[in-house]
């Protein structure tokens, strides 16, 4: 859980260097997420913890195009077979190249970093966050037994509705 919640303070502070405060974190049904710890730490920093209904993985289009793009124009060029390759170092460089000179067909052939210099000045800034964070009463999301057993039972439904499409 550790590892989690560096990775959320890195966000933070990565964002916040260019001006922009997280208001939400949306993610799968992992227990993971569920972590009284890692909830904490978004309080903490009044961000929303929004985790997407099993089944609904149209929710995270976003990300999972991001991971196509990964896997098409960074993974599949590393040279594995080089003993010296620094993978932290080459994913720290695809991210620099992805958001600050990569053009994207989505934002008109701009790089992530030009659309949200555009709309910098729209965005809320903490105090306005953190009175919306307070004014929803968020509270810390928990899993239960019976809850994840529910969602199992919706994750194998939905794969098999999926399998009985394809065949």
């Amino acid at each position: 859980m550790q590892f989690s919640i560096e990775f959320l303070h890195d966000l933070i502070d990565y964002f916040g260097e260019i001006g922009f405060s997280i208001q939400r974190i949306q993610t799968d049904c992992g227990s993971e997420f569920y972590a009284e710890s890692l909830q904490e730490e978004m309080t903490a920093h009044f961000i929303k913890f929004r985790p997407n209904p099993p089944g609904k993985q149209h929710l995270n289009g976003k990300v999972e195009r991001t991971q196509k793009t990964d896997q098409e124009e960074f993974y599949r060029t590393l040279p594995f077979s080089d003993k010296n390759l620094n993978i932290r170092r080459s994913l720290v460089d695809w991210i620099e190249f992805y958001n600050y000179k990569r053009p994207h067909s989505f934002l008109g052939g701009k790089t992530p970093y030009e659309r949200f210099m555009e709309v910098k000045d729209d965005c809320p800034i903490v105090p306005e966050i953190a009175h919306n964070w307070y004014k929803s009463k968020e509270k810390i999301k928990t899993l239960s037994w019976e809850k994840f057993k529910k969602q199992k039972s919706e994750i194998a439904k939905f794969a098999e509705e999926k399998m009985s499409q394809m065949s």
